[in-house]
């Protein structure tokens, strides 16, 4: 296999890994309490270093795919720690009875259409 050939392949491979990260982080999938973007913006960083062209130098598309993959990664590391500090507080307590609490009072103020509007798409409100 060429340079040239090598080159192409972790480009896609690191394209794929970065957008994929973050479509993943969209949608908020997670594998055993980790999301899912993690390891992708690990692999997609990894695979956007290994992109060097016949001259050493990182191509646009490398480049474009460690951007998107880092991006990828931070956002995963977040929706990780978003996921625990709502854990955490949800599990105590007196905390989810002020959580819930402030929910209501949320619930309470909402117009009365709106409230309507989660009602017909059975989204429930209490």
């Amino acid at each position: 296999m060429e340079k040239k050939d090598i080159t192409k392949s972790c480009q896609s491979i690191a394209l794929f890994c970065a957008i994929a990260g973050l479509i993943v982080n969209i949608l908020m999938l997670s594998c055993s309490g980790v999301p899912l973007s993690v390891p992708l913006g690990i692999f997609g960083i990894a695979f956007a270093i290994l992109c060097k062209d016949e001259y050493g130098k990182m191509t646009k598309k490398g480049r474009t795919a460690l951007i998107l993959a880092i991006i990828a990664l931070v956002f995963g590391f977040l929706l990780y720690y978003l996921t625990l500090i709502t854990t955490t507080t949800m599990a105590d307590p007196v905390k989810s009875k002020q959580v819930l609490e402030m929910l209501k009072t949320i619930k309470d103020q909402m117009p009365a259409e709106m409230q309507d509007m989660f009602a017909n798409a059975g989204i429930p409100l209490e």
